[in-house]
């Protein structure tokens, strides 16, 4: 690691070890809680939730390697917060393809924590096929509207707005067709049972009824959007595979100290 990456790791580390804890995290999978409000507005002060996006719009300016660095110490701690869903998802799709005047807009806010995003891509019946996309996002005049389902939408109880793929052109199963829109959740026509995974996060399915998006919405190019999808799932992959290496270092140091005891 260089000098600003150790930093960034121990800054991280020492921030989790003094703010979170084990019995809060039992507290909080008691009370059915997605998140730790205080603790997300900790680590946006601290500048963590700024690390893959450019200095130009707040962000520290790191690459996979800080993300992976991040996403460690938040497994190292067991930690709930929705790093995984609105900064390297959902936050992904918007660096990799909105338009500068929509960067400007979302990015400072999901930085400085003001604003919670989650990706909405997977499907029904999609198998782990990223180009399953049944959702129909049809023109209307200069609007889309959006009929289809989503599944496993990481944290999306807590979001503000969902990045959502819907086809706008071709079949499930089409590599091309795929666009990227913004939904905001107050939506009245969008519907939600939420749950909770294995681990304890939780996650929600949606129903989404007819919603009518304006062009503003659309992030990226039309129909191209499974470049973008599958970039941002290769970078999640890698982020999950830290967390599980966090997870493994703190166990590995817990079952050492307890034999030596």
């Amino acid at each position: 690691l260089t000098e600003e990456q150790q930093m960034l790791k121990d800054s991280v580390n020492r921030f989790l070890e003094k703010n979170f804890s084990f019995e809060a995290r039992r507290k909080m999978l008691a009370d059915r809680l997605p998140m730790h409000p205080q603790l997300w507005q900790g680590l946006a002060s601290l500048g963590v939730l700024g690390v893959p996006f450019s200095e130009d719009f707040g962000g520290f300016g790191g690459g996979g390697v800080e993300t992976m660095l991040v996403m460690d110490s938040l497994g190292r701690h067991l930690a709930l917060e929705p790093y995984l869903a609105s900064v390297v998802l959902a936050g992904g799709c918007v660096d990799l393809a909105a338009a500068e005047w929509q960067k400007k807009i979302l990015l400072p806010k999901i930085i400085d924590g003001s604003i919670l995003l989650a990706f909405a891509h997977a499907e029904p019946g999609a198998r782990f096929n990223l180009v399953h996309v049944q959702t129909r996002a049809v023109r209307e005049g200069n609007n889309f509207v959006l009929q289809g389902e989503k599944a496993l939408v990481l944290h999306g109880a807590v979001a503000e707005k969902f990045i959502v793929s819907a086809r706008t052109s071709g079949e499930a199963g089409d590599a091309q067709g795929v666009t990227l829109f913004i939904v905001e959740a107050d939506e009245e026509k969008l519907g939600g049972q939420e749950y909770p995974l294995f681990d304890g996060s939780r996650a929600l399915d949606l129903q989404l009824d007819g919603i009518q998006v304006g062009p503003e919405s659309v992030i990226g190019t039309l129909d191209q959007g499974m470049p973008v999808i599958e970039a941002v799932a290769d970078r999640a992959m890698a982020a999950l595979c830290a967390e599980a290496v966090g997870i493994m270092d703190a166990l590995h140091a817990a079952t050492v100290e307890y034999l030596k005891t």
